[in-house]
C-alpha cells in the first residue's frame, strides 16, 4: 500500500523537505517503486508509490496541476473511475490521483464523497491556502495527524510523526484505560497525548486560522430497502457483492486471497473465479492462501478442499505459527504502537506468499462478521414496536439453539440485555453502577486509575446515530463508527504494506455497508442464522456445506498458547503498569491463573479473560519500550505546546 506524508507550518515558516524525507524513510516499504516530495513554502507533500493497480505504474505523486495551484498526494484506489471521469468530463485522465483532482476542481470539498474505494489523500490548494486531508468512509486506509497550532503534520502510520521536533511524546491516559478494559473504542485518540487518527468519513481543513473537521459521508436510516421476497434481497445483494469483489482484483499483477473454509472468505473467491472465468475480472494470476492449524477446532481442512474442488484452485497452505514475544516487541520497536493481537498475527499469511509470488493484492474476508451478525437489540425494536408474535418466535429458536449449545448466552439474558436494558434511558443506564460494575472496569484496572480517567464515562459513550436509527441499526452503526474495527483495519494495512500487498476488504464496500443499514434486521439474522442474505445470495455458487454451515473455527486457544510461549505467569511478575497504577498486579496475575484454570477444564469461560490479559501484556510492551529505559531523556526533553484537541467543541464541527 503506498503512503503519504505532508507538514503544513500554520506560522508561515518554510517547511523543512528534509523532515519529509525522514517521515518517508521511516516506511520504506510502503514505496517499493519510488517515492517524491513537493515543497512550497510552508507546506511540503511527500508520497511513497507501490504499484498496485495498472493505472499506477509509472504514475508521478506529488501531482501538481498545470498552474501550480493545487498539490495531491493520494494513496488508494478509486471503484468508480468511470462515474466519475464522465462526470466532471476528464476523458483525459488515467490515474486515480488525476480523476480525484479533477474531482476536487469540479465539486470542490464535496468530492470526497462521491469517490466510491478505499483512500487517503491530503490536498493543499495555494488559492485558499488550505490543506484538505480525509480517510474513506470505512476507514480502510488510515491517517494520523498532529496539530499544536503552529504546525499540522499527517503521515499513514503513527511513527512518522513522531520524527518531527514538535511532537512531544506522552502517555494519553484516558486511551490507555480504555484499552486496558475493552480494546481500543474511541475512533480518534491513540496512545500518545497530541497525536489522533483521522475517523473514517471525516475530512480536515487546515489553514493559518485553524482546523476544522466534518463529517463529509454518513449512513441515511431513511434509505431503506424492501421487498416481498427474499429471493429479492439476496440479488440485490449479490449484484453488489460481485461489484464490491470485482472492484477489489483490479491489480497491476496477481492477487491473493484469504481462503479459511469460512462462509465469508469461501464467497469471495467463488465469486472472484466465476468472474475471471466470464471474463469480468481480469488478472495475471489469482492464489487462494489457507493457514493450517494443529487445533482441531481450528481444522477448516474439509471445506478449503470442497471450494478447490468446486473452482478448479489449489489453495497455498501454510501452516500458523504462534507470535513470540521477539515478534510482539520488533513490532511495537518499529510502530512504537501496540504489538499485533495473537490472532490477527495469523495474517503471517502475506509474509510467507511473498516468497511464492510477486502479488501487489491481498483479499481478505473482513467485515462480514462486524456487519452481518446481527444484534440482539432487536429486542428492543421488537417491544418497542409490539410486534409479540415476532418476539416469540425469536425466543423459541434461541432456547432451541441454547438447548444444543449451552456455551453462549441464556435466551432471557439476552432479552433483558437487548431488550429491557436497552430500552432504559441513557441517563438512568449510567445511573445503573452494579452494571456498569461488570461491564465497564475488569478487576485488573485499579480503581484510582479508572476514576481518573472517567473509565466508566469513557466507556458509556457511544457514537450518535443518525436520527431515526432503530436499535439494531443502531448496534451496527457503532460497528461502523468503532475504533476498534479502525483499530483492527490499521494492524491490517500496516502488515500488508510491510510485505508489499495492500489488504482489501470486499465487504468494507461502501456500498455494501450502505445496504446492510437499509435491509430489515431479519435478513441479517434469521432467528439463530447469522448472514441469512449471504446465504441467499450464495446459493448455488457455494458448496452447500459452507453455505449452510452454522459454526466456525475457533481460534481462541491461540491466546493460551502465546501467553505460554511467551513466559506464562512470568509475563505478569513484574510489570511497569503496575508501578504506575494502572493495573492490580496481583489480580493481573490471579486473572491469568484463572483463565489457565478455565482453559484447561474445556469452558468457554476463559475466553471472557483473553482480550484484557492481552491488553495488559500488549500496553506493559509498549509502554516499557517507548517510555521504559528512555524514560528519563523523554523527560528531559524541552516542553513543546500539546497538539489541539481535535474533539474539543472549539475545533470540531460535524
Amino acid at each position: 500500500m503506498s503512503g503519504i506524508a505532508a507538514i503544513f507550518n500554520l506560522d508561515g515558516a518554510p517547511a523543512d523537505r528534509a523532515l519529509v524525507e525522514a517521515m518517508l524513510a521511516a516506511a520504506p516499504y510502503r514505496g517499493p517503486d519510488g517515492s517524491g516530495i513537493w515543497n512550497e513554502g510552508p507546506i511540503a507533500l511527500g508520497h511513497l508509490m507501490m504499484h498496485a493497480t495498472p493505472e499506477s505504474i509509472g504514475e508521478p505523486q506529488p501531482l501538481v496541476d498545470a498552474a501550480g495551484n493545487l498539490a495531491l498526494v493520494f494513496a488508494g484506489r478509486i471503484d468508480n473511475r468511470e462515474e466519475l471521469i464522465a462526470a466532471i468530463d476528464g476523458a483525459k485522465l488515467h490515474t486515480d490521483a488525476e480523476i480525484a483532482l479533477g474531482a476536487y476542481r469540479c465539486w470542490g470539498e464535496e468530492f470526497a464523497a462521491r469517490i466510491l474505494g478505499d483512500f487517503t489523500f491530503a490536498l493543499y490548494d495555494r488559492v485558499r491556502q488550505r490543506l484538505l486531508c480525509a480517510r474513506d468512509p470505512l476507514g480502510v486506509l488510515p491517517l494520523y495527524y498532529f496539530c499544536d497550532g503552529r504546525v499540522f503534520i499527517c503521515a499513514s502510520e503513527l511513527h512518522q510523526l513522531l520524527i518531527h521536533p514538535r511532537v512531544r511524546l506522552a502517555p494519553n491516559e484516558p486511551m490507555i484505560a480504555e484499552v486496558l478494559v475493552a480494546w481500543p473504542q474511541d475512533p480518534e485518540e491513540t496512545l500518545y497525548r497530541g497525536i489522533f487518527r483521522l475517523p473514517g468519513a471525516f475530512m480536515l481543513s487546515v489553514a493559518a486560522q485553524g482546523m476544522t473537521k466534518r463529517r463529509y459521508h454518513d449512513l441515511d436510516p431513511r434509505s431503506t430497502i424492501r421487498y416481498r421476497h427474499d429471493a429479492e434481497y439476496a440479488e440485490h445483494f449479490g449484484a453488489i457483492f460481485r461489484d464490491a469483489v470485482r472492484s477489489r482484483l483490479r491489480s497491476s499483477g496477481g492477487v491473493l486471497a484469504d481462503l479459511s473454509g469460512g462462509l465469508d472468505s469461501s464467497s469471495i473467491v467463488m465469486v472472484a473465479r466465476d468472474l475471471m472465468n466470464s471474463g469480468h475480472a481480469r488478472v495475471g494470476w489469482f492464489d487462494p492462501v489457507s493457514m493450517t492449524f494443529d487445533h482441531p477446532l481450528a481444522d477448516e481442512e474439509r471445506y478449503i478442499a470442497e471450494v478447490e474442488a468446486a473452482t478448479g484452485l489449489r489453495s497455498y497452505r501454510i501452516h500458523h505459527r504462534l507470535q513470540t514475544r521477539d515478534d510482539c516487541l520488533a513490532t511495537v520497536r518499529h510502530y512504537r504502537d501496540l504489538p499485533f493481537v495473537p490472532n490477527l498475527a495469523m495474517f503471517d499469511i502475506a509474509a510467507t506468499t511473498q516468497a511464492l509470488q510477486k502479488s501487489r493484492v491481498w483479499l481478505t474476508g473482513s467485515g462480514g462478521d462486524d456487519f452481518l451478525s446481527g444484534s440482539n437489540r432487536i429486542y428492543a425494536d421488537l417491544i418497542r414496536g409490539f410486534r409479540v408474535a415476532e418476539l416469540i418466535r425469536r425466543l423459541r429458536a434461541e432456547n432451541a439453539r441454547y438447548a444444543l449449545d449451552p456455551k453462549g448466552e441464556k435466551p432471557l439474558l439476552t432479552l433483558y440485555k437487548g431488550g429491557v436494558l436497552t430500552l432504559v434511558p441513557p441517563k438512568l443506564r449510567r445511573a445503573l453502577k452494579p452494571y456498569f460494575k461488570n461491564v465497564a472496569a475488569p478487576p485488573a484496572v485499579t480503581a484510582d486509575f479508572a476514576r481518573r480517567t472517567n473509565l466508566v464515562e469513557r466507556l458509556a459513550r457511544r457514537a450518535p446515530a443518525p436520527e431515526g436509527t432503530g436499535f439494531a441499526q443502531g448496534d451496527l452503526y457503532e460497528m461502523y463508527a468503532s475504533g476498534e474495527r479502525l483499530s483492527v483495519l490499521e494492524m491490517v494495512d500496516r502488515f500488508g504494506a510491510r510485505h508489499g500487498v495492500e489488504a482489501r476488504h470486499p465487504f468494507y464496500d461502501r456500498r455494501l455497508v450502505e445496504f446492510f443499514f437499509a435491509i430489515p434486521e431479519e435478513q441479517r439474522r434469521r432467528d439463530d442464522l447469522t448472514k441469512f442474505v449471504l446465504r441467499g445470495a450464495m446459493k448455488g455458487v457455494l458448496p452447500e456445506s459452507i453455505r449452510t454451515r452454522r459454526d466456525k473455527g475457533d481460534f481462541g486457544y491461540i491466546y493460551p498458547q502465546t501467553f505460554r510461549q511467551m513466559g506464562g505467569e512470568r509475563l505478569f511478575d513484574s510489570l511497569a503498569i503496575a508501578r504506575n497504577g494502572w493495573v492490580d498486579a496481583a489480580k493481573v496475575h490471579a486473572d491469568y491463573v484463572r483463565m489457565g484454570s478455565l482453559y484447561a477444564a474445556g469452558s468457554p469461560e476463559y475466553m471472557r479473560r483473553l482480550v484484557p490479559l492481552w491488553a495488559v501484556t500488549a500496553v506493559e510492551m509498549w509502554f516499557n519500550e517507548v517510555f521504559g529505559q528512555s524514560s528519563q531523556g523523554l523527560a528531559a526533553r524541552p516542553h513543546r505546546s500539546e497538539a489541539v484537541d481535535p474533539t474539543s467543541s472549539a475545533s470540531r464541527t460535524n
